[in-house]
């Protein structure tokens, strides 16, 4: 009798875990003090890149979500909340204004300005937040949702730098955004480490991209690099490693 007891206690015990262990998809909306619906908020996976933004009425659904994970909800002008995942899968969350948010500065064009005096469509991602993810590249911090309207894509070649879009396909030819780093125009972002970011800018639409002309029809990406501060000196160091393998040859004629 008691070798079934135990035997019924192990299996209940690895049924919990196997539950426990299962990834699954959350869904909710996204709204303010008022009830009203929140677009482009990002939900994110807290130290991954495992994320999706809410659409015109607030709704998102996220994928691949562990019980115990703790999500995050940010959105401009807005304080960032953070959730720790239970058993429920529907969500609705309330978001409350943030002052500290407003007052934050924004790089536009060839300048600085307060986050609430900006009309234009900007997404800006700072230092702590690509931090927080283990990417050994600038634009693969830029995925995950971090930036509404940002699809970064990892190009197939090893060791090329991801692709980024912004809003999508813009013509037929070359539709990479202008990347402009402490106002010196690169091609991308492959040659500056993410730890040395202080923040990005993500300029979007046509009244914050026009003064870069026709070079900034497909979006413009500003880079401020971190600078020196007065205090003890600090030393940090992290390293990454990866590999690629090819799964079969291909023989060519």
């Amino acid at each position: 009798m008691m070798k079934f007891k135990l035997l019924g206690m192990l299996l209940a015990m690895f049924c919990m875990q196997n539950a426990f262990s299962q990834a699954k998809t959350i869904s909710g909306t996204v709204s303010d003090t008022g009830g009203m619906p929140l677009p482009g908020v990002s939900v994110i996976v807290l130290g991954t890149t495992n994320g999706a933004s809410t659409d015109f009425d607030g709704n998102f659904s996220l994928k691949n979500v562990n019980i115990g994970d703790q999500i995050t909800v940010s959105y401009v002008g807005m304080a960032t909340k953070t959730l720790t995942v239970g058993n429920q899968n529907t969500l609705k969350i309330t978001l409350e204004e943030s002052l500290e948010a407003l007052e934050a500065i924004v790089v536009v064009g060839y300048g600085k300005q307060s986050r609430a005096t900006v009309t234009g469509a900007v997404s800006t991602v700072d230092a702590e937040e690509m931090s927080a993810l283990p990417v050994t590249n600038a634009e693969s911090a830029l995925q995950g949702g971090r930036a509404p309207g940002i699809t970064v894509v990892n190009g197939g070649v090893p060791g090329s730098s991801p692709v980024v879009l912004i809003r999508g396909l813009g013509t037929f030819g070359n539709n990479s955004p202008l990347y402009v780093i402490d106002g010196v125009i690169v091609g991308n972002l492959s040659g500056i480490s993410p730890n040395d970011i202080e923040n990005v800018s993500i300029l979007k639409d046509a009244s914050t991209t026009a003064i870069y002309g026709a070079r900034g029809s497909n979006g413009v990406v500003l880079v401020t690099t971190k600078k020196g501060k007065s205090g003890k000196s600090q030393l940090s160091f992290n390293t990454y490693t990866g590999g690629f393998n090819k799964t079969r040859n291909v023989t060519t004629p």
